[in-house]
């Protein structure tokens, strides 16, 4: 999962993202903000739809992530800190972004 700053009708905001590890849509959200709050309700949301926690999340390392995963999908979800070019969602974010310019 990640998240990347979007303008949406002139607004920006942070759009959160999570792929599976086939490269299939998980989930999205859009938030104000970049902060524990926003990175748990990605969460719960994100659960909501599936009803199951994953195995393993692979993140960026932003500082919400450890605590949000824990709260929000159990002590038994692995994190996993990858840099952006290990990272396939990091990739995918490139055609979104690439289409605001």
């Amino acid at each position: 999962m990640d998240e990347t700053f979007v303008r949406i009708k002139g607004v920006w905001c942070y759009l959160y993202r999570g792929i599976d590890e086939d490269g299939n849509l998980v989930d999205v959200r859009l938030s104000e903000t970049r902060d524990m709050a926003g990175t748990k309700a990605f969460f719960a949301q994100a659960i909501e739809l599936h009803e199951d926690s994953p195995k393993t999340v692979a993140t960026d390392g932003l500082a919400s992530y450890p605590r949000a995963i824990e709260e929000e999908l159990g002590k038994d979800t692995e994190h996993e800190v990858r840099p952006c070019t290990a990272n396939p969602v990091e990739q995918s974010h490139r055609r979104i972004i690439k289409r605001q310019l």
